[in-house]
């Protein structure tokens, strides 16, 4: 079996590694990204089980990207990751598999998409 692939997406270099670092360890293939554009020039070029997004970033944000890559690529689960309170109805929760609130426990998001995983693979 293929290992899973993770794009993170994420303007704070800090974050960005220390989740691809985390999960590179846990048997992942990772990726990351800068911001939203990055994210769907990534997205053209390989496939990815998994999309970790922030959702307030310079350039193209999460809010923005989020509808765009579930509308060209509908299999993939996205998980929000971000610092922005933000409300209930904002249109891009409808297209996302989860949100966590940073700072996050790495742990619980690992937790997460392996479950977010099993249900796809089984």
């Amino acid at each position: 079996m293929a290992k899973p692939r993770i794009l993170v997406v994420d303007d704070e270099e800090p974050i960005r590694q220390a989740v691809c670092r985390w999960f590179g360890l846990k048997g992942f293939d990772t990726d990351a990204a800068t911001d939203g554009q990055n994210a769907l020039e990534k997205c053209a070029q390989a496939t990815y089980d998994v999309i970790t997004m922030d959702i307030e970033m310079p350039g193209m944000g999460g809010a923005e990207t989020i509808p765009i890559l579930k509308e060209k690529f509908p299999e993939v689960k996205i998980l929000v990751l971000t610092g922005y309170a933000g409300n209930s109805k904002e249109t891009w929760r409808a297209h996302v598999d989860g949100v966590f609130r940073k700072p996050l426990s790495l742990k619980n998001l690992e937790a997460e998409i392996r479950l977010l995983l099993d249900k796809t693979n089984g």
